[in-house]
């Protein structure tokens, strides 16, 4: 049960770090080698807001536009029609 815990600790810290466009494996590493001091330190890096400009969404065939931040819906019936 502890094993799991761990992992599922590890496995959020490095989804959270992959959010705020940070590298989340090396925070893995840190937390791993430092315990509780790497997940202390890494709270206070992170901040508190997510970096927005470089979150990538899908939703039901929609795309965030990164570069201009707008949402792109894509119609499945006509996609590829005006490609010839």
């Amino acid at each position: 049960m502890g094993l799991g815990f761990s992992l599922l600790t590890l496995g959020w810290f490095y989804d959270d770090a992959i959010k705020r466009d940070m590298n989340g494996l090396l925070w893995v590493i840190l937390i791993i080698i430092t315990g509780y001091v790497g997940m202390v330190l890494y709270f206070k890096k992170r901040g508190n807001k997510k970096n927005k400009t470089n979150t990538y969404k899908t939703k039901k065939l929609g795309i965030n536009c990164v570069s201009h931040l707008k949402e792109i819906h894509i119609d499945p019936k006509t996609f590829g029609q005006h490609i010839r």
